[in-house]
């Protein structure tokens, strides 16, 4: 099941967020239902069940919350990546 905002839309890599009131960028997604599994996510997928990384540099940096944390979070979606996805 991929990971979503409390929208309904399917939290992306590369998505700009609000995580508790600081702004983040959505570094992976490791999503156990995915199709195809990033060999650097898969460390995550066995250890938590999978979960999202997300990156701010002046706050907090790296930050790796599992799929039963996410749903304690503040999670607000800003807007897309610009990027298309390869």
């Amino acid at each position: 099941m991929p990971f979503h905002y409390a929208t309904g839309q399917q939290i992306l890599p590369g998505d700009h967020v609000l995580l508790n009131g600081d702004p983040a960028t959505i570094e992976f997604v490791a999503d156990p239902a995915a199709r195809s599994v990033d060999p650097g996510t898969l460390w995550y997928l066995e250890q938590f069940g999978g979960g999202v990384t997300f990156v701010e540099p002046s706050t907090f940096g790296h930050l790796f919350i599992d799929a039963a944390g996410l749903a304690e979070e503040h999670l607000q979606l800003l807007s897309r990546s610009q990027k298309t996805p390869s």
